[in-house]
């Protein structure tokens, strides 16, 4: 027992000496731990609205502003973390830091806010903990005066870019519209014309697609306020703000304007105008207008049957003509114009109005007067072809006031339709034609007056005045003809003598 006991120590101690001996020894076993850390980073990038890595203002009037957007990118893997975000001279942000998660991005508004007439070009640079990525963003611009001297705007751009300029005066004028005679624009807005208060000159023409005026609130027009064949225009509200005009105020030829309301607190003009709108149904708008220093038209406005937007009026220093207004029978409107003996120049014969009357008619109490259907009231004179053809279109069938044609060589009398005609209440004159014979006129059958007939080269028929000659009541004048090829007495034409 004793001797097993001592055989067993004696091994373990073998087995000990021996294990500690073999872990000394082993010098080449070496033993580590591999370590796999990545550095997290956040990058850095800037874009503006164009996609580019600048923000370029246009001209800006002083004292005034404008803003564009930019967006600043968090493209890595750690926050991007802002800590100023600096301007230069004449911008300002609507954020001055910021921390941005990765992956995300903010928007950031710069406002252009000059304060002198210079360039303003810079730089708005970022502080930021990230690893790469650019941190600056260029800023140019240019403060300019808020008076200019012209401009002319043919385009809907061209009016945005004018009126983001934000300019207050304009000092010889604007042409909003074609400079030619033959184009039209696609204006259709001139809302950014809104800082405007004062225009020397405003002319509005050829923009067919233009409704109204709005934008033009704060204007005040003070020389020529031209507006012309803009289709689409309904109305001119917006102009209320102009008082007085020192040139020409002319409204014409825009197909559906129907009143001239926005005109109601002009009270002088230079010359006055208003031709050519098909659909207007009066001129109430002129309702303050006193005086005009020299000429006043209202014509070719087939709608309007009255003037008595011009019942204030008590000058006008040149000459005035009414005519083509086919429906106009009441000029009450301007009674008191005549009364005060405010026509400086020559009151021009009233023609193709409904009712024609001559001042003195308008007043002794005849300033208005319904004439009827087929009649044309008031002296007829058909000089061109213009106002042969609005005879041929009327067939009128009485004149009541007398007929004077006159070709001057030019007028083409066979193409004159005087079929109809079968009173004139007034003289009858008929010269320089082209026509061979009288035989339109064999429906007349009374003339209150004369008959003069001459320097018609080729007329050398006068047959189509039988029936009237032969009519013992339908002359009450005299029958006279001369210088033409044949020329009859009347006494001829009584015995049927009507042809050379």
């Amino acid at each position: 027992m004793t001797n097993y006991f001592k055989l067993s120590i004696l091994l373990l101690s073998s087995f000990l000496i021996i294990s500690c001996s073999s872990s000394d020894n082993d010098d080449d076993v070496i033993i580590t731990k591999e370590e796999n850390e990545i550095t997290a980073n956040a990058i850095i990038a800037i874009s503006s609205e164009l996609g580019e890595n600048s923000l370029k203002f246009d001209k800006k009037v002083t004292n005034s502003s404008d803003s564009k957007s930019f967006t600043v990118s968090n493209t890595g893997d750690a926050d991007l973390v802002i800590s100023s975000i600096t301007a230069p001279i004449g911008y300002s942000l609507d954020l001055n830091s910021a921390t941005i998660t990765p992956n995300s991005s903010k928007d950031i508004t710069v406002y252009f806010e000059p304060t002198e007439v210079s360039s303003y070009e810079g730089q708005i640079v970022f502080e930021s903990n990230a690893a790469s990525g650019k941190n600056t963003i260029n800023c140019s611009g240019a403060g300019v005066n808020e008076v200019f001297e012209g401009a002319i705007l043919t385009t809907q751009q061209e009016v945005n870019d004018f009126g983001n300029i934000g300019y207050t005066e304009v000092t010889e004028g604007i042409i909003i519209g074609s400079e030619s005679g033959s184009s039209e624009t696609d204006i259709v807005d001139l809302t950014p014309l809104v800082t405007l208060t004062k225009v020397a000159n405003l002319r509005i023409r050829r923009n067919p697609l233009l409704l109204n005026l709005d934008g033009l609130e704060n204007v005040n027009v003070t020389g020529v306020l031209s507006i012309l064949q803009n289709d689409g225009l309904l109305n001119i509200d917006a102009l209320s703000t102009i008082t007085t005009l020192s040139s020409t105020l002319q409204i014409g030829y825009n197909k559906l304007l129907k009143n001239i309301d926005g005109l109601s607190n002009i009270t002088t003009a230079a010359v006055v105008f208003i031709n050519g709108n098909d659909a207007l149904e009066n001129i109430d708008g002129l309702m303050s207008l006193s005086s005009i220093e020299t000429d006043l038209n209202v014509s070719q406005n087939p709608f309007i049957n009255n003037l008595n937007g011009l019942a204030s009026l008590r000058t006008v220093n040149g000459n005035v003509s009414i005519d083509y207004n086919y429906r106009l029978d009441n000029y009450c409107g301007i009674k008191a114009l005549l009364i005060n003996d405010g026509v400086g120049g020559y009151f021009y014969d009233t023609k193709f109005n409904k009712y024609n009357p001559y001042p003195s008619q308008i007043l002794n109490s005849e300033c208005q007067k319904d004439i009827p259907l087929g009649v044309y009231h008031g002296y007829l004179s058909i000089t061109s072809q213009s106002a042969m053809d609005l005879f041929n279109e009327m067939g009128f069938e009485q004149v009541d006031g007398g007929l004077y044609i006159d070709g001057r060589e030019n007028l083409l009398f066979e193409t004159l339709k005087l079929e109809n005609l079968r009173r004139v209440n007034g003289n009858l004159t008929i010269r320089r034609t082209n026509e061979t014979n009288l035989n339109q006129l064999q429906n007349l059958i009374y003339v209150d007056g004369y008959i003069d007939i001459r320097e018609n080269a080729s007329l050398s028929e006068f047959c189509g005045l039988l029936p009237l000659i032969n009519n013992a009541a339908g002359l009450t004048g005299t029958f006279t003809s001369s210088d033409n090829e044949y020329n009859p007495t009347q006494q001829e034409l009584e015995e049927g003598t009507c042809t050379q």
